[in-house]
């Protein structure tokens, strides 16, 4: 991975120099709450959960022409997605059978980048998942499937909030959709069987340092 990011930094500074294009690198990090967009079925309901890890990042911004705001963007970040799953009925819903499912990623993500707007997708590949009772004292195993790789479509804004000669300080805001389920299968859970699919909002920050002018 740390061989992949430098060699691809290298080649975009490589390419802005021939072409004369602004390149701008910097960490990025945000918090995002999601929910599964499946219904699971009778006898359970989904819900909102915000993840418990924040997302954490590179950014890279390629300007093919500032002045009219056109650019390309590539994200390569460690993400997650969460969701609820609790019994329908509320008076039999307690902390001790309502589940958090946790799924991690490491999603590669190119954007085009349109005055500040951002319009991509990104290839989400699993990087590990737990399914934990909200009390913490009960786990539930998910056996006979295994974690899928998913592409989700992303749509955005990056807010310039500080600018300097040596880069920017931006408000990321972002929303997506996964294209698929978060499993190859159907997963059993306690009461019925589904494959969740997420959609999440995030807010985040990033620093663009210049590295190429």
């Amino acid at each position: 991975m740390r061989t992949i990011l430098l060699a691809t930094a290298a080649l975009l500074c490589v390419t802005a120099t021939a072409f004369s294009i602004d390149v701008n690198v910097g960490p990025a990090v945000g918090v995002k709450g999601t929910v599964n967009t499946v219904a699971p079925g009778t006898g359970l309901k989904t819900g909102f959960a915000f993840n418990s890890m924040p997302d954490l990042g590179l950014t890279t911004r390629v300007m093919f022409d500032k002045d009219m705001g056109i650019g390309f963007l590539l994200d390569v970040e460690m993400t997650g997605y969460a969701y609820v799953m609790r019994p329908e009925n509320e008076d039999f819903a307690t902390d001790a059978n309502t589940f958090v499912s946790r799924h991690s990623y490491i999603n590669i993500a190119p954007a085009f980048y349109l005055g500040g707007l951002t319009l991509g997708v990104g290839i989400l590949l699993p990087n590990g998942l737990t399914t934990k009772s909200i009390d913490g004292n009960n786990e539930l195993a998910i056996v006979g499937t295994q974690a899928s790789p998913v592409l989700e479509a992303r749509i955005g804004a990056m807010i310039p909030l500080v600018r300097s000669s040596g880069g920017d300080l931006n408000l990321t805001i972002r929303g997506s959709y996964m294209l698929g389920g978060h499993f190859t299968d159907k997963v059993n859970y306690v009461l019925n069987s589904s494959n969740p699919q997420s959609a999440g909002l995030s807010l985040g920050l990033n620093y663009l340092f210049s590295v190429v002018k």
